[in-house]
């Protein structure tokens, strides 16, 4: 439901699965929208494409079509051999942290995630015009995926990865590669309405700026810097629960050697003559 926040003077509605009450919300199934045809002018959808099983993929772009009056806008993950390895890579990462897979990675290893030309093809079959723009570059994509998991683990990176987010927003705005099929998600647009897409395609030609070499080294830099720093504060926070942990043992030891000895004490005291009888001696 971000669409919204990020489009505060259009009516935005929602529709999702879950249990949400909140203004504009509906819940309802993707597959079978209980809308009329055309009764939005955009039907967005981010990270969804994936989750629905293929059996129902062409049925979810042929609904989402029969919704949308200028057009449809699905950003997805894409099925190559790079970003299936990337996310089986990431899941790893995820169950040696947290003893289980990723609830939405699981998802898309088990769905598979769609390949290059799926979106693209379903659309093209509708008559759409289709435009795609890539984006994401998988390498620095696994990166931020890899700090954000490590620091919902151990928050003492927490400053840095927010740090870190606006480097890479600020540097890396259009993150995609030469050739979108090299990016980890493509962002693919069916128009319906001819003059629009013509208008969607000057603007993304005009805003191709893909992001350099140097910059992706800059952005892999701080990265691997965050990680070492990031694991640097756990390891500070380590040693010292672990010196609070020996310093709370030589306090039990300095307890325990008073308890021995007043133990001892009072053993004595137990077999010892009584006082008045040393008294009478």
């Amino acid at each position: 439901g971000l669409t919204g926040a990020l489009h505060v003077n259009d009516d935005v509605t929602v529709l999702d699965v879950y249990d949400v009450k909140e203004k504009n919300y509906i819940k309802g199934d993707g597959l079978n929208m209980p809308f009329k045809d055309g009764e939005f002018d955009f039907v967005v959808s981010f990270d969804v494409f994936e989750h629905i099983p293929k059996k129902n993929r062409e049925k979810f772009i042929i609904e989402s079509s029969r919704v949308a009056k200028i057009a449809l806008i699905t950003a997805a993950p894409i099925g190559t051999k790079e970003n299936e390895s990337a996310e089986n890579y990431l899941n790893e990462i995820h169950k040696k942290l947290y003893k289980k897979d990723h609830i939405w990675l699981k998802e898309h290893i088990e769905y598979g995630i769609p390949g290059p030309s799926l979106a693209r093809d379903l659309m093209t079959e509708l008559n759409l015009k289709v435009l795609i723009a890539g984006s994401n570059d998988t390498v620095l994509w696994t990166l931020m995926q890899s700090a954000v998991f490590i620091n919902a683990k151990f928050d003492k990176g927490q400053q840095s990865l927010t740090k870190l987010n606006r480097l890479y927003n600020h540097i890396a705005y259009n993150d995609g590669t030469m050739n979108p099929d090299e990016s980890y998600r493509h962002i693919v647009f069916g128009f319906k309405d001819y003059l629009q897409s013509k208008k969607a395609e000057e603007f993304l030609n005009k805003h191709d700026e893909v992001i350099s070499l140097q910059n992706k080294v800059d952005i892999a830099y701080e990265l691997n810097l965050h990680y070492i720093n990031t694991l640097f504060e756990y390891t500070k926070s380590y040693e010292e629960l672990y010196k609070l942990f020996v310093d709370k043992i030589k306090e039990k030891e300095v307890l325990q050697k008073t308890i021995d000895s007043l133990i001892k004490e009072n053993d004595h005291l137990k077999t010892s003559i009584p006082f008045e009888e040393q008294d009478r001696t």
